[in-house]
């Protein structure tokens, strides 16, 4: 079997994710319900947090204007 280099993710990408997952951690909830508190669907929640790089733009405003709705 073949050796596979490591993926290194950017440090943006990492940035936004730990972005997201302290808000869900903060207000103890689960990424279903911020993907329903933000209006988008959870498959799509899901299938961003895989991938970050497509996550769009209206979609990350979305999730931010949660955080700033619970006060954090």
């Amino acid at each position: 079997m073949p050796r596979l280099k490591p993926i290194k993710r950017d440090e943006r990408e990492i940035a936004v994710l730990a972005e997201i997952g302290g808000t869900m951690a903060a207000m103890r909830i689960t990424q279903g319900e911020m993907a329903r508190r933000a209006n988008i669907s959870p498959t799509t929640m899901s299938d961003r947090m895989k991938d970050i790089g497509s996550m769009r733009l209206r979609e990350l405003w979305a999730i931010q204007d949660v955080r700033k709705r619970a006060g954090l």
